[in-house]
Order: C-alpha cells, then structure tokens, then sequence
C-alpha cells in the first residue's frame, strides 16, 4: 500500500468539487475581465494620449476598491459630462459590491459532506466554520455552493466589464467619430441580479426614456 499523499480529492466527491470550481474560475475570469475594462476607463479618463501614466497609477493601488474609489473620485473632477460622471460613479460602485461577493466565493475554504437523499448520498459543500472570516460565514451560509448564485455573479461581473467598456469608447472617442454615426449607441445599464435589485434600465439623469430613432444615445449633452 502506497504511503503517498493524494494530489486530487477522493472520487466520490471529485466530481461535485469539480462543477463547483468550474463556476468559481467563471467567477474569476469575468472578474478579472470587468476590472481590466474599469482600468482602460481609468486610463482614458485621467490621459489617453499618455496610457502610461494611468497603468501607473492604477497599480500603486494594491486593492480593487481602492482602485474603485480612485477611479469616481477622479470621473467627479474630470470634463465629461454631468450624464457619463453619474454612470461612472454607478459602475464603480456596484463593481465594489460585486467584487465584495466574488471575495466570498474566492477567499472560503470548504469541505464536502455527504448527506442521504430520497435519491441517495448527496455531496454538499459547505463552508468551513474555522477559517472562513464569521461576517463572510453569515452569507455563505444562504446557498453557499447554489449553482445559480455562482453563475449570477460571473454574469453580473461580465455585463458589467462590457458596459464599463461602451463607457471607455463614449469618453475616449472623437467627437467626430460620434457624430459620424459609426459608434453604437450607448447600451442600458445591466440588471445585476446577485445585487437583489431592479436596476432601472434607462439613466435616471434622463427626463423621458429614448425611442428607436437613428441618432446616437448619448450622455454628453
């Protein structure tokens, strides 16, 4: 009999382990999307003709809600409009939330219990009450593995990250390539459903919602 230590989990719950770190590294990789997208914002709004500087001082921050918070204070102190500020502001704040959660996810370490079911041993994850921080452990406790919040959450992180994206393009292009007609129009802000919340789907600056019309939606007027 071999005395070596296991380097994967014994098979009867290798399997469920597996689906779940599935949708954590989905959880990740859309987080990683969304803050790149928010630091190419920060870039265009501080200088797009010198990337350099913002890349720079983006990474002198070592969190990404400092980086957040570095990046509204500077959209209320630049040119843009009172429209593209409010969006930004909103981005920010709710990427702080979302990647509160994703650190829930990411940073709980859990273990495997087998429970019986009407259709046999069930394996069920759960988080482990001694290394898991006891405010993080509170919200853990509400469908710590459930599927669909794992899945909301990676949703929420990439509408958000392509939304930051369209709001990069609106700040950063010319005015010329705007009035040309060639950029699409800038979309409604995501429903983020891991925040339990409507979000109202046309920008609350605006005084009557857009009808289908060629011209460009727009938050700079």
């Amino acid at each position: 009999m071999s005395n070596r230590l296991r380097r994967t989990p014994p098979s009867m719950v290798r399997q469920e382990i597996a689906k779940y770190a599935n949708h954590v590294g989905m959880v990740v990789w859309s987080s990683n999307h969304c803050l790149h997208n928010f630091c190419t914002l920060f870039i265009g709004l501080l200088d797009i003709r010198n990337p350099t500087k913002g890349m720079s001082l983006w990474h002198v921050l070592r969190s990404d809600k400092a980086q957040l918070e570095l990046l509204g204070a500077l959209a209320k102190t630049s040119s843009i409009s009172a429209g593209l500020k409010s969006e930004v502001s909103w981005a920010a704040e709710k990427a702080q939330k979302l990647c509160s959660l994703r650190n829930d996810v990411v940073h709980a370490p859990n273990f495997p219990l087998l429970q019986s079911s009407p259709s046999g041993i069930e394996v069920v994850l759960q988080p482990h009450p001694v290394a898991v921080l006891p405010t993080r452990m509170n919200r853990l406790l509400d469908k710590p593995n459930d599927r669909k919040k794992l899945a909301a959450l990676s949703g929420d992180l990439y509408a958000l990250g392509e939304y930051v994206q369209r709001l990069y393009i609106e700040i950063s292009a010319p005015q010329s390539i705007k009035d040309s007609g060639f950029l699409p129009s800038l979309p409604d802000r995501p429903t983020l459903q891991s925040l339990a919340e409507q979000t109202p789907l046309r920008n609350p600056i605006l005084k009557k919602p857009i009808v289908a019309r060629p011209r460009r939606r727009s938050l700079a007027e």
